[in-house]
């Protein structure tokens, strides 16, 4: 499923066929869908996650604070079950939702032990939240440490001329560009960098427990990409390995967490 949605080095076809799944098996025996509720949140342009899983049947909400990206996404839209707001997390506490997805978002906050609280308050006790976040040390956060140490050094330029004639020269033309668009806020840089243990513990602090972990892609980066992303089968490949590293190898992880029952009840 998702074959229209291209594999990148990031592992953007796995992260949906993940999260896809993760609902499926949940909601497989409901009479009506429609009154299962789900919540995206920062979901960018809705592209690449939102408005493909509109194929659940389920009611869907994306939410993030990018304007252009949510006038994108409403554009974009093609499902009755799918809906787009600009809004902070914390204008909807009061509801609640049988599905949450955090993807790509706590290393973007200043505080991301508040947000996870805000995501309990919106859970149903059944509930379950999906989160995909990156390894903060793990290859594509060290390729782009790498960068920025030659960035200050001023040799980028010369790398980047280096990069543009080797390319010419092995592939002659460059692979074309996804015209697909995950968000079109471009002042998104990572401010918080995990580790997986540091990432548990933020969880339990905040109540919540995980119950399901994947690997979601093992390199990726200013360097990895250039070469991954126009080789079909290392594509492929850099998506396949990463279920099979320990999960400090890797470049992201994707995880399923619940309310944690210990928590509650101290």
């Amino acid at each position: 499923m998702f074959e229209d949605i291209p594999e990148t080095p990031y592992g953007m076809r796995k992260r949906i066929q993940f999260i896809y799944k993760v609902i499926e098996e949940r909601i497989k025996d409901a009479a009506d869908k429609k009154k299962i509720k789900v919540l995206d949140i920062g979901c960018g342009t809705g592209e690449l996650l939102t408005i493909p899983l509109g194929l659940l049947e389920t009611t869907m909400l994306g939410i993030d604070t990018h304007l252009p990206s949510i006038e994108y996404a409403n554009n974009k839209n093609v499902f009755e079950n799918v809906g787009f707001e600009c809004t902070y997390i914390d204008k909807l506490i009061g509801q609640q939702f049988d599905f949450i997805i955090c993807s790509e978002v706590l290393e973007h906050q200043a505080e991301p032990e508040k947000m996870l609280v805000s995501i309990k308050k919106l859970m149903k006790p059944d509930g379950v939240c999906i989160i995909t976040i990156p390894n903060g040390y793990g290859p594509k956060e060290m390729e782009i440490r790498l960068w920025n140490v030659l960035e200050r050094l001023g040799l980028t330029a010369t790398l980047k001329f280096l990069k543009r004639l080797v390319m010419k020269i092995i592939y002659k033309d460059t692979i074309a560009t996804s015209k697909i668009k995950d968000s079109l806020a471009t002042e998104c840089s990572h401010i918080q960098f995990f580790t997986y243990r540091r990432f548990r513990r933020l969880l339990e602090r905040s109540g919540l427990s995980i119950i399901e972990h994947q690997n979601r892609r093992f390199l990726s980066g200013p360097f990895s990409d250039e070469v991954l992303s126009r080789v079909e089968t290392l594509t492929d490949w850099n998506v396949m390995i990463a279920d099979k590293l320990p999960y400090f190898l890797v470049s992201s992880w994707m995880v399923v967490v619940t309310l944690d029952d210990r928590h509650n009840e101290q």
